[in-house]
């Protein structure tokens, strides 16, 4: 899901993409006691999606504006992203659908040039464009992202060797690109989950959840085609382990299986040995962090950090 009130964007498993208004009704003078209701603007199907994929929503002045992002594998370049943007205007009419890749900027070109919309020629209109076999890739995934994470304008995902990618998405009136593209290091371990910000704060987590990293992607984003600097990049946030948590009452705040939620109130878990795998955040400040667990038997928890 995404949203920017009132106006709310899902995609489900059917593969079916909706956009809604939230609207407010007052039922009488009477009763003045308001009633919010969910409004169907708009309904597409989609003929695949593939996880992992991320969804973004901007409201404009006249327009609704619609992003998904998903990944695909690309001969040249290994894993690659795309990403279609839906123009809506405010009565749930699509007026435009435009499309854009990282394929470019994998390849460290810079210039945007209009995209191929035949699925069947895209692979093909690279190398004839540019005039015969293009250079190696600069920016190589030979697996797909763990997770993606679009707030526009800043694009991350996050892999499986340790490390993140950024990209800055620009849309204008007359064209959609990706500009640039960075690996970022840090992590020891393989990276779960990934979300990013429109200001351009960004936070990672590993795999298990024990390694969480902030990053200020506004500096990073300058930088592109300058030589790398190795220095620090992100700030480590370390959990609070089992017992000092229970003793200080920090770190992990609350871990409740979802069997548990429609029971009585139960009071916080600590977590099990073998602790699941990440499998998405769920949201985060400048304060708290919201994850949400699974284990291999499916069974979830949601997790809420605090570094206060």
């Amino acid at each position: 899901m995404a949203s920017s009130f009132p106006y709310l964007l899902m995609v489900t498993a059917h593969k079916a993409l909706s956009l809604y208004k939230i609207t407010t009704e007052i039922r009488s003078s009477a009763n003045p006691k308001s009633t919010r209701k969910a409004q169907l603007l708009a309904s597409l199907k989609a003929d695949s999606i593939l996880a992992p994929m991320s969804l973004s929503l901007r409201v404009t002045a006249a327009e609704i504006i619609s992003s998904i992002v998903y990944s695909f594998s690309h001969i040249g370049c290994g894993w690659s992203l795309g990403i279609q943007e839906l123009h809506f205007n405010k009565d749930g009419e699509q007026v435009s659908s435009r499309l854009a890749t990282t394929v470019d900027s994998q390849y460290g070109i810079t210039s945007p040039r209009p995209f191929a919309t035949s699925r069947g020629t895209f692979g093909l209109s690279l190398e004839a464009e540019y005039g015969g076999a293009l250079d190696a890739p600069s920016i190589l995934h030979q697996k797909p992202p763990t997770s993606v994470s679009y707030s526009h304008p800043y694009l991350l995902t996050s892999h499986a060797d340790n490390t993140l990618t950024v990209y800055l998405v620009v849309s204008s009136t007359t064209s959609l690109y990706v500009k640039g593209g960075r690996r970022l290091w840090g992590h020891t371990s393989s990276v779960g989950t990934v979300q990013v910000s429109d200001r351009g704060k960004a936070i990672s987590v590993s795999s298990h959840g024990d390694e969480i990293r902030i990053w200020e992607l506004e500096a990073l984003i300058s930088t592109f085609g300058a030589p790398r600097v190795l220095k620090e990049e992100s700030i480590q946030v370390s959990p609070e382990d089992q017992k000092s948590a229970t003793n200080e009452g920090l770190g992990i705040l609350s871990v409740v299986p979802r069997c548990e939620i429609r029971g009585s109130p139960s009071t916080a878990t600590s977590i099990p040995q073998h602790i699941p795998d990440i499998r998405d955040c769920i949201g985060f400040d400048d304060e708290r962090v919201l994850l949400l667990r699974e284990s291999r038997l499916g069974t979830q928890s949601i997790e809420l950090y605090d570094f206060t």
